[in-house]
Order: C-alpha cells, then structure tokens, then sequence
C-alpha cells in the first residue's frame, strides 16, 4: 500500500534537505572534496525528482559540471558586465552578468 503525500509537503521537505546537503557539502569540502561532490551530486538529484529549483544563492557555488564546490583553485575574471567563473577542478566555464 503506498502513500501519498501532498506535493506541497514533498517540496517543502526536499527544500529544507537541499540547504541541509549543501551545508553538509561545505563542512566536507576542505578534507573530503569527494564526498563534498556526492552531496551536491545527491543535492542536485533531489530537486529533480521533486521538480524544485535550487536557490540562486546555492547554485552558484558550484560547478554544474563535476559538481565540485568552487575553492581556491577557482578563477574569476571580470568582463564587460559579465562575471567569468572556471572551475579548478575540471575547468569549466560559467558566466553570470553583473
């Protein structure tokens, strides 16, 4: 027998496990970068199957490509009105306007 849940409800609780991994995924990014990586990975998984956005404020902190967090092997650069972040991990490429 299966139970149904408002999709309200499912949202409500998949937000709050998104910001929950995403701390984690912080706390885990100094000395086990790729554990840090499967949070965000698992993060990422969550608001799919929920169908909910990740906070913009959340999104920008790592790579959509290898899932990363960005660190001190990031570089940024500055362009006419658009903010250029590459990843030091896999080196991928992000713009953001400014």
């Amino acid at each position: 027998m299966k139970i149904y849940f408002p999709k309200r409800e499912l949202q409500a609780v998949a937000q709050r496990r998104i910001v929950k991994l995403f701390q984690t995924a912080i706390l885990l990014k100094d000395q086990f970068p790729e554990y840090s990586a499967q949070e965000i990975a698992l993060m990422r998984r969550i608001s799919r199957r929920a169908n909910i956005t990740i906070p913009k404020d959340i999104k920008r902190y790592y790579c959509h490509n290898c899932n990363h967090l960005y660190g001190s092997r990031t570089r940024i650069r500055l362009f006419k009105g658009v903010l250029v972040v590459s990843c030091g991990n896999c080196g991928d490429r992000r713009r953001f306007k400014y």
